[in-house]
């Protein structure tokens, strides 16, 4: 059994007044079409100023990764990203790589 869970996230393209967190759950569904509405709502309700995102986990399933596999997959995700012309990359004077969303990307978030 399937379960879908909301995360939000703060929006980095909004200014927040107030200390906000990385992510945070704000529902579990049975249902996929459930989730989704409710994101879609929510994302409406607060006028953008926060992102939604569903997610879907296996019942009695366990889930564990090393700190490895989680640098890797978001690694995957930036580079794909990027392909994707939804985020560019820059090379700070420090010498460490800066990313950021591209016009196409803040388009394809609204």
């Amino acid at each position: 059994m399937k379960l879908y869970i909301v995360l939000e996230f703060p929006n980095p393209n909004v200014k927040h007044e107030e200390e906000v967190f990385d992510q945070f759950i704000v529902g579990v569904f049975s249902k996929k079409s459930i989730a989704n509405a409710v994101a879609k709502d929510l994302k409406k309700k607060n006028k953008k100023k926060y992102d939604y995102l569903v997610e879907d986990y296996e019942l009695n399933n366990l889930y564990f990764k090393t700190q490895e596999e989680v640098d890797r997959e978001i690694s995957d995700c930036i580079e794909e990203m990027v392909k994707e012309g939804l985020m560019d990359y820059t090379i700070g004077e420090d010498g460490e790589f800066y990313f950021e969303v591209t016009d196409k990307g803040k388009k394809e978030t609204e």
